[in-house]
């Protein structure tokens, strides 16, 4: 049914097999996206319940610090193992952690009944680190793992799925749990992330249970019987290609600004957030709500046709509407600085970026 359903969204596939294959790994990238959404919620209410508002700004820095051995670290694992395989691992080491970092929480002395706040609450900087991480690595290893099992015609005509199904995930995941996050506090969405991420780990064992040899064949696998070898590629292969792109730098320019504007409104919400709720469980409800707002101004922007914006005004006037937009949100919050307006700017400045 489902695959019926994608063939009248998106157009005719090849096979229905190579539609449920796609299906398939909008569902997976759907419970990845979801399980972040229901544990980065979490971050920023311990953090500021341990260490404190005003080194918020620093663990940006530190969880940066972190990325950079363990993308080393998953660079070297790809390159070793099968993508299916590291999934397996990292979403099982993920889950164990995660189950850690919730019993430290329920400590009454390293946990969140110690109301102390300190720059050496470990508690604090680790689980933002470890959220931050996960944002990143799990994605990535997914995107690869869907390259690796994609050629690029057929991707062009199932990556808009998997595309949608990010975009529910992230925003079912945190409504699911919204109404209760106040109730409950930061430390059961741990254990929660934890079991989802083994669904996580159980939706790709199975995908790759189910799905037929034939559609797992992707890029790699048409150049190898092409007789093309793969050539030895460095920890830092990717910078020498972006220093050699003048394209590429570009790019960099464009998402780095955008990140860095898009940070401090992020901190100036942060800021108010704990001004306005003073208790640990009310911050967290406004985290889950903002999650929930951001994600579902994505989604409709992906359901009614964001692209019909683009053969509307054309590639140059839609390239300069989301920086247009976030000087208009700068200014808004410039001469009302509240926490409404802080949430609507960040709101469309995240949901409109897709």
């Amino acid at each position: 049914m489902l695959s019926r359903l994608a063939q009248k969204l998106w157009g005719k596939f090849e096979t229905p097999q190579e539609c449920a294959k796609f299906v398939r790994l909008a569902a997976i990238f759907a419970f990845t996206i979801g399980v972040y959404w229901i544990i980065n919620p979490t971050k920023d209410p311990v953090f500021l319940h341990t260490v404190g508002l005003d080194y918020l700004p620093y663990a940006k820095i530190f969880s940066l610090m972190i990325m950079v051995p363990a993308i080393l670290l998953y660079s070297r694992l790809v390159d070793a193992f099968p993508r299916h395989r590291v999934f397996y691992a990292l979403c099982v080491f993920y889950a164990l952690v995660s189950c850690v970092f919730g019993v430290c929480m329920m400590s009454p002395t390293i946990g969140l009944a110690n109301t102390t706040l300190s720059k050496w609450r470990f508690l604090g900087w680790a689980w933002y680190a470890f959220i931050e991480s996960f944002g990143s690595i799990i994605v990535a290893l997914f995107w690869s793992f869907a390259a690796d099992t994609s050629t690029p015609d057929s991707a062009k005509r199932g990556f808009s799925i998997i595309a949608l199904g990010a975009q529910f995930g992230g925003v079912f995941a945190p409504l699911a749990f919204y109404g209760a996050a106040e109730k409950w506090g930061p430390i059961p969405f741990a254990f929660i992330g934890a079991g989802g991420m083994l669904c996580i780990a159980a939706l790709v064992f199975y995908f790759m249970k189910v799905t037929p040899k034939s559609e797992l064949a992707g890029f790699h696998t048409e150049i190898k019987t092409a007789g093309y070898r793969k050539p030895h590629t460095g920890y830092f292969e990717g910078l020498r290609l972006i220093a050699s792109s003048s394209y590429l730098i570009g790019i960099v320019g464009v998402v780095t600004l955008y990140e860095v504007v898009g940070t401090i409104i992020e901190f100036h919400l942060k800021t108010l957030a704990k001004m306005n709720y003073g208790s640990i469980n009310a911050l967290n409800s406004f985290f889950f709500k903002s999650a929930i707002f951001a994600n579902g101004t994505a989604l409709l922007c992906l359901l009614f046709g964001v692209g019909a914006i683009g053969r509307t005004l054309g590639l140059l006037r839609t390239l300069l509407l989301l920086p247009t937009l976030v000087l208009l949100g700068t200014a808004l919050l410039t001469f009302n600085f509240n926490l409404s307006i802080a949430l609507l700017v960040f709101v469309l400045m995240r949901g409109l970026n897709y």
